[in-house]
């Protein structure tokens, strides 16, 4: 199967995630539609990413009662028993 991106696409690409990012698949892929000049199928385009070393980052849900204080004190040593 050969390569959807040259070894310089892939440079410049990369070269673009590392400074400046991209918040989503459909931003990158406009961002290589406009700077390389290529088009690529959605399943191609998880294809590159995958291959390049990009995971998908999801945002986790946040409890409605959770206690940003007590959490931030969990994480710096545990919490003392009351």
């Amino acid at each position: 199967m050969r390569p959807l991106l040259t070894p310089d696409q892939q440079a410049r690409l990369m070269q673009h995630a590392a400074t400046q990012g991209f918040r989503t698949l459909r931003e990158a892929a406009a961002w290589r539609r406009e700077a390389l000049g290529v088009g690529l199928l959605e399943r191609q385009r998880r294809r590159v990413f995958e291959q390049l070393g990009f995971t998908r980052e999801v945002p986790r849900p946040m409890a409605v009662r959770a206690d940003a204080a007590l959490q931030a004190q969990w994480k710096q040593g545990g919490l003392a028993r009351r």
